[in-house]
């Protein structure tokens, strides 16, 4: 899935085949959209990038939502379907959970149970949301992109380690109210480490932006995987082992112990 910030120019990509698998370029290219709820939300002409591969830029200006999104075309007078994207909008400031509404539906198998009515796309959404709260908390950090702002008291210093990574930005960078540009220093951002020509003392205030460019899919996989831990989960006396969404836990009130060990190397050791 990808992760789209509304009110940001993105782009999305398609890709459509002929029937024998090749790529190839289509008549009429529609690309549709629609939200979590199925719904029809809009539809469009597709760029041509290359032959069979098709564009979408759009600013994204839409509701938060998880969208899934698909291009059709006509290769010899015959519609083709092509790629299908599934994608989520929100603000930076907004809560996006790891996984979308429809992934989550196809991945633990409850299309049925939607479409009847025992499980609501409300409930799915609060399992979602859940789940995502319950990494970042393990993993001490967020996943999408945040700005925060810090304070160090630093003395005689060159190197300052910042709380989060890695960084996107620094939009402000202040020490004993002077102000400091990009110029003045370098940044490691992989590291979240900002590094000066020489030595510092005193109190730096620094504003910025983290998180991954892309949400790395072993998140989105624990995302569902907890999820469905939360949706299953049944705390029986005397069990000793629960297969959940084809996965298999030892001991079931440790499950979401084990499914969130998987998400230990992203964990943020630093102090908050």
């Amino acid at each position: 899935m990808q992760y789209i910030f509304a009110g940001q120019t993105t782009t999305l990509y398609y890709k459509i085949r002929n029937s024998s698998g090749a790529l190839a370029s289509v008549t009429n290219p529609t690309v549709y959209f629609y939200n979590s709820v199925n719904t029809l939300v809009g539809s469009t002409v597709p760029t041509l990038s290359d032959v069979g591969i098709y564009t979408v830029t759009d600013d994204f200006d839409w509701d938060e939502d998880t969208y899934r999104s698909f291009i059709t075309g006509d290769i010899s007078s015959s519609c083709h379907i092509g790629d299908t994207l599934l994608f989520a909008i929100g603000s930076a400031s907004s809560y996006i959970p790891y996984a979308g509404t429809e992934e989550f539906i196809t991945f633990a198998s409850l299309s049925d149970r939607v479409e009847n009515g025992d499980i609501t796309v409300e409930y799915i959404n609060d399992l979602l949301m859940a789940a995502t709260e319950r990494i970042n908390q393990y993993c001490n950090r967020s996943f999408y992109y945040k700005t925060v702002t810090e304070k160090h008291e630093i003395d005689t210093q060159q190197n300052v380690l910042l709380k989060n990574y890695p960084v996107v930005s620094i939009s402000s960078l202040t020490l004993e109210d002077t102000t400091y540009t990009s110029s003045d220093y370098d940044l490691d951002e992989i590291t979240g480490t900002i590094v000066f020509a020489s030595a510092k003392t005193g109190t730096l205030e620094v504003t910025y932006t983290y998180g991954e460019k892309q949400l790395p899919r072993l998140v989105n996989l624990v995302c569902k995987k907890l999820a469905g831990y939360y949706l299953t989960r049944q705390m029986k006396e005397g069990i000793t082992g629960e297969t959940l969404l084809g996965y298999r836990y030892d001991f079931l009130d440790k499950a979401e112990e084990q499914v969130l060990s998987d998400l230990q190397r992203f964990r943020n050791i630093r102090t908050r």
